[in-house]
């Protein structure tokens, strides 16, 4: 049986391509190129949560509305 990226469905090759993440709990694989896109949804979706803060606060008034 062949197992596939549970994101993209790459089939996984652990001999010629390491780069597999295995979920123990779901028992799915997540290639490279999907870690580094879910990392970097991550990310962006901190920076975003900052930056909304950053500009909702009562105190650094970033807004121009207080």
């Amino acid at each position: 049986m062949l197992n596939k990226c549970s994101n993209c469905g790459h089939p996984v090759d652990k001999v010629r391509n390491p780069y597999f993440e295995y979920d123990s709990r779901t028992h799915e694989y997540t290639c490279g190129p999907c870690l580094e896109t879910i990392g970097d949804d991550q990310r962006q979706d901190m920076y975003d949560q900052m930056q909304w803060e950053m500009y909702h606060s009562p105190d650094m008034n970033w807004s121009g509305n207080r």
